[in-house]
């Protein structure tokens, strides 16, 4: 859903550390977290968190979701963006010109992401025509002021039940959008979809059927205009057969690249693009439990090398994906936080049951070294009475950030021989500074300066 970005050299340098420190099991970071609660709309009886993305200004804006119950019956439902500053969090309440749903507020945006500092796009779904069918909402904004993009949706492909899932701006600022349409030709049933738009113009590219159930579209990513992933489910919990499903473009066209099936019930909510052969999917399958009468939920975490999926055991879900490195890759869902340390997925951190009620976690963005901010919501139920929250989590960096060898706390030629080693293997943990990517002099000199500083 979001672009992880490059992290500065002490995040870096504390990587080594922790891989160095822990051997080669890597020993799990730990983390200070910090919960915030968001300034939803004080007439709302509910209100979800549901995408986050970060910009290279500093400033973290979000997508949530309000409800309120109306006195004759009937539920008002709409989008909250939020913005952090750098010290506060404020909402701004976007525009709902088509939503008229029999009077009634129908439009949310489940997910946000930039192609600048002075652009964003949300997308989500709204209600018109009585309320009978959903169609694609696009929103655009710049600080404060949001408008609505009207997209060709129902009127213009012909289609109806209409809605996005994900929002991705690539690097070319290209904004593509995923989710879902019903055809009126097609029996009613719903099909993936990846809506194009550039320079005003759209396009649609419709995912091809592999089984005879619904098709939809939930994450997109990419490493560059060159390569992109959008992932979802067909079928899903409520069809058995429901599996994975994986599309990529390769700059020319999509195909779909869909792991093979691991359970029933399949649902793929995440994606986090590292490198062209470093692809992760997340999301979840069902099991028969052991009594032949119920079904087991559990993790799914799918692994692409530029050839063949593999799958890889974790101890928790996730919602959302980002990462610092290849061997540093995080996914928080619920309230548990897991981590990819290059060999195994682990809990990197859990919420605490006595600062969190039922929290939902939904979304999760880098922020800076070390810091990641997550978005969701808590409260004592699980669809009402809810109210957004953000959750930072902050690696707790060790005092020397240059003491990369034993014995800890001292400074001396083993610690220097460390980071050699490191730099000579081409390891991007000695990637210390600008040109990021490249590892020369100035890598080598950034070290030098945290070496010389020594330890307080």
């Amino acid at each position: 859903m979001t672009n992880s970005k490059t992290p500065p050299a002490l995040a870096r340098i504390a990587a080594a550390a922790i891989a160095l420190s822990g051997g080669l099991a890597g020993a799990e970071p730990a983390f200070t977290i910090t919960r915030t609660d968001l300034p939803d709309r004080s007439d709302a009886d509910t209100a979800f968190g549901l995408d986050v993305v970060a910009l290279p200004s500093g400033e973290i804006w979000a997508t949530g979701e309000w409800r309120d119950e109306l006195p004759a019956g009937g539920t008002d439902l709409g989008t909250q963006i939020f913005r952090f500053d750098g010290s506060a969090w404020t909402r701004i309440d976007p525009p709902h010109v088509a939503s008229t749903c029999n009077d009634r507020i129908w439009f949310v945006a489940r997910a946000i992401d930039a192609a600048g500092a002075g652009e964003l796009f949300a997308a989500g779904e709204y209600k018109k025509d009585a309320c009978n069918a959903s169609d694609t909402l696009l929103l655009e904004g710049a600080g404060d002021a949001w408008s609505q993009i009207i997209t060709p949706g129902q009127s213009g492909f012909g289609a109806s039940g209409y809605f996005f899932e994900d929002v991705h701006v690539t690097d070319d600022g290209v904004v593509w959008m995923g989710g879902q349409f019903t055809h009126s030709g097609d029996a009613g049933r719903p099909s993936a979809t990846v809506i194009r738009m550039e320079g005003g113009g759209f396009d649609r590219f419709d995912g091809p059927l592999i089984l005879n159930a619904a098709h939809r579209i939930r994450a997109i990513d990419s490493t560059s205009p060159d390569d992109i992933w959008a992932v979802g489910s067909v079928g899903g919990f409520s069809v058995a057969v429901g599996r994975a499903y994986a599309l990529h473009h390769d700059g020319s066209g999509w195909t779909e690249v869909s792991p093979p099936q691991a359970g029933i019930g399949e649902i793929i909510s995440a994606v986090e693009a590292i490198a062209p052969d470093d692809v992760w999917l997340a999301g979840r399958y069902q099991v028969i439990a052991p009594d032949g009468l119920s079904l087991i939920t559990l993790p799914l975490m799918w692994h692409w090398d530029g050839h063949t999926w593999t799958r890889h055991a974790s101890p928790g879900f996730a919602a959302d994906l980002v990462h610092f490195a290849p061997d540093d890759v995080y996914g928080v869902s619920g309230d548990t936080l897991v981590r990819w340390d290059g060999h195994a997925w682990t809990v990197a951190a859990t919420l605490d049951p006595d600062e969190f009620e039922l929290p939902a976690l939904r979304a999760l963005v880098i922020t800076g070294p070390g810091e990641m901010v997550a978005i969701g919501d808590d409260g004592p139920g699980v669809a009402t009475g809810r109210r957004s929250m953000a959750v930072r989590f902050s690696i707790e960096q060790q005092a020397c950030p240059a003491d990369l060898a034993e014995p800890q706390g001292v400074i001396n030629f083993f610690d220097l021989a460390a980071f050699l080693s490191l730099y000579i293997a081409g390891d991007a943990a000695a990637d210390l500074a600008m040109p990021f990517g490249v590892l020369n002099f100035f890598d080598l000199s950034a070290y030098l300066d945290l070496y010389n500083a020594g330890c307080p």
